[in-house]
């Protein structure tokens, strides 16, 4: 997507915020933070399982270590395997048997649509959410004023200020989207500034 942007073949790219690195190159800007969905991270079974009913020694797919590290810190009997692909792709594994569980972000599963039946949604207790997750940022080459004009338009700046504000701690930890950094849930003020 950055080559696109940078050939002069794409004006945005657009995509889910705590893909992208903490401390992003010079040449490129975040300049539009939607709402956030829901920062939570889901379980999902064929049988609904809660992480305390999951049963002993069986299977979840999931490539983050920031997810690995809290389910085997809570049930360090399971086991977890990486699972690579689109949504799509990593429930079709599940329905397919490569795994018993799968561990997404809520905020994927409810933008596509897809069914929450047969869904464990983790609680902050169980498991904190990426530094980021939920956003969706529109990005743009720094040098593109007349884009970043338009975006500007756009931009929810509340969500952009906390969206930075996370970005900025992981990047202070010289974390990258993949570090098992994770959150609390922060309330911006009412009242203004």
């Amino acid at each position: 997507l950055r080559s696109a942007l940078l050939d002069g073949d794409a004006d945005i790219e657009v995509h889910s915020l705590k893909d992208a690195p903490a401390t992003l190159d010079a040449n490129f800007v975040p300049e539009a933070i939607f709402k956030r969905e829901n920062a939570s991270d889901i379980l999902l079974s064929k049988e609904g399982w809660t992480l305390k009913d999951f049963p002993h020694k069986l299977i979840i797919g999931t490539s983050s270590p920031r997810r690995k590290a809290q389910i085997l810190n809570a049930r360090s009997d399971l086991e977890t395997v990486p699972v690579r692909g689109n949504i799509a792709t990593r429930i079709s594994k599940l329905k397919n048997g490569l795994f018993d569980g799968l561990i997404v972000a809520k905020a994927a599963l409810v933008r596509l649509n897809l069914d929450l039946s047969n869904t464990y949604e983790f609680t902050l207790d169980e498991m904190l959410p990426s530094a980021s997750q939920g956003f969706i940022a529109v990005e743009c080459l720094k040098s593109n004023i007349e884009i970043i004009n338009i975006l500007k338009k756009i931009n929810n700046e509340d969500e952009m200020l906390l969206a930075s504000a996370e970005r900025l701690f992981v990047a202070q930890l010289n974390g990258s989207c993949l570090s098992p950094v994770s959150y609390t849930h922060l309330t911006l003020p009412t009242t203004p500034y």
